[in-house]
């Protein structure tokens, strides 16, 4: 997950293995934060590129967020937006992962609700985004799920009460569109 940096003075590179809360994490997995060099004229310009080499992708997020990656879901939450980044290895289908998560009730209905979806493309592949509201938790997420070799990678930027802003779904939008996986 990336949580949006309080403090304007953050190192440009970080490895943010250090600073995972989950045990459940793959020993071999690394996961990366460098800054990039690209034409000012870029909207991407002056970004962190974040590395993952165990599912080999990489995309670019702002500066002033904080690469958090986690195994938990949902991500917990801070007064910030936080980017929310998942990968699951297993056999599912996409369809079949997205029928799981929609079919988990807590005793008064669905966990989740799903407010809009709409069919995109990350990294080349085919992907849903969607709306979703959790039922227990109280907040939102504009999610984006897609599989690529059984692996399902979830993205989302959450907040409290839909508390993000049009700046920040612009970056998400941005980011998303920045996601590639090297082979």
């Amino acid at each position: 997950m990336y949580e949006k940096n309080k403090q304007a003075n953050q190192p440009v590179t970080e490895n943010p293995t250090t600073q995972a809360t989950s045990t459940a994490q793959t020993a071999n997995s690394t996961n990366q934060a460098t800054s990039t060099t690209q034409a000012a004229n870029s909207p991407t310009a002056g970004w962190k590129t974040y590395t993952n080499t165990t599912y080999e992708f990489t995309f670019q997020y702002p500066q002033d967020w904080q690469a958090i990656p986690s195994t938990s879901y949902p991500a917990p939450l801070s007064e910030n937006n936080i980017l929310y980044v998942k990968t699951m290895p297993g056999n599912q289908t996409l369809q079949e992962y997205l029928d799981s998560v929609d079919a988990q009730v807590v005793e008064d209905g669905p966990a989740i609700s799903v407010d809009w979806s709409k069919n995109i493309t990350v990294g080349g592949l085919s992907a849903v985004e969607r709306e979703e509201t959790s039922n227990t938790a109280g907040f939102s997420a504009g999610s984006t799920y897609f599989e690529r070799n059984g692996t399902i990678f979830v993205l989302s930027i959450s907040g409290r009460d839909k508390e993000y802003t049009p700046d920040d779904v612009a970056h998400y939008e941005q980011i998303l569109s920045t996601f590639k996986f090297k082979q």
